[in-house]
């Protein structure tokens, strides 16, 4: 190898590590700072499937895929995921159903549906499935991935601490009050 070719070398690695760590801006090695480790997606389109991979893997997320209703909840059983996120447009079972039946498996299982537009009853729908969002994006690609990538913003944001403030009292209302 001559000096050049090693020179250069030297310099894709840098180069390869300095993409790695502008990768994920705000993210440390310990993992993800999002709620879920692993999501679950149920989709049979191998395009939207792409996108939504890209999507949850630059957040850190490990993603599963499911093209079938009926492997489903197999693989949740096998896989223990914290997110299922289930295609309404899937060809073989309804979208309510399947996740009806993933919320009898393991009811602590976060499941969303993305539809392209909302059906009228979807509040009782919701309530018997175990369903915990569903979102509408027009049949859009674009809007869904701008919608789920809000939604995972909002997830990695850190929450407010539940230690209570303390109550500061007035000497003026503390004489009062006593």
């Amino acid at each position: 190898m001559s000096t050049f070719q090693s020179q250069l070398h030297v310099f894709a690695g840098f180069v390869r590590s300095c993409a790695a760590a502008t990768e994920a801006p705000g993210r440390s090695h310990d993992g993800p700072r999002l709620p879920w480790r692993r999501v679950l997606i149920v989709e049979f389109r191998d395009e939207v499937f792409a996108s939504l991979k890209t999507l949850f893997e630059s957040f850190g997320v490990h993603v599963i895929r499911v093209e079938c209703a009926a492997d489903t909840s197999n693989t949740a059983s096998r896989t223990r995921p914290d997110l299922v996120l289930i295609s309404g447009s899937m060809p073989q079972e309804s979208a309510w159903l399947i996740s009806a039946k993933l919320h009898m498996q393991s009811p602590e299982c976060l499941t969303w549906l993305y539809m392209p537009k909302l059906p009228y009853a979807q509040d009782h729908w919701r309530k018997f499935s175990g369903v915990s969002t569903v979102i509408e994006y027009q049949g859009v690609l674009s809007r869904l991935l701008d919608n789920l990538r809000f939604r995972l913003r909002q997830a990695e944001k850190p929450q407010p601490s539940a230690v209570p403030l303390p109550v500061w009292r007035s000497q003026k209302f503390a004489a009062v009050s006593a």
